[in-house]
C-alpha cells in the first residue's frame, strides 16, 4: 500500500447546510467529467475503494484507499525494553 494521500478527483464533500436534521452529515458532489477520468484511472478490477476522513479542522474529505488484498504488512519493530514486569519463578502462583 502506498503512503502517499491520493485525494479523490472530481468529487467535493460540503458540509451539512444549517436547520438540516442530525442524521444529514453532509453533501457529495462530482464534477462528472473529472470523476470519471479519475475513476478510469485507479480502476482495480472494476472497483475504486474509498476512504471518508475527516481532518483535524473537522471537514469530511475522501482519500483512496490503495490497499491490495496480499499487501505485506507492515513490519513491527521491536521494542529494546521489556512490555511488562519480569516475574521471578518465586512470585508464580502454581
Amino acid at each position: 500500500m502506498s503512503e502517499e494521500t491520493i485525494f479523490l478527483e472530481g468529487m467535493i464533500i460540503k458540509a451539512p447546510r444549517p436547520k438540516v436534521p442530525t442524521f444529514v452529515k453532509g453533501s457529495i458532489s462530482f464534477k462528472v467529467d473529472e470523476f470519471k477520468a479519475f475513476l478510469d484511472n485507479h480502476n482495480n478490477n472494476g472497483w475504486v475503494n474509498a476512504d471518508l476522513l475527516e481532518s483535524k479542522g473537522g471537514k469530511l474529505y475522501a482519500k483512496l484507499n490503495t490497499y491490495v488484498k496480499g499487501d505485506a504488512p507492515k513490519e513491527k519493530v521491536e521494542k529494546d525494553e521489556p512490555e511488562g514486569p519480569e516475574i521471578a519463578a518465586d512470585d508464580v502462583p502454581f
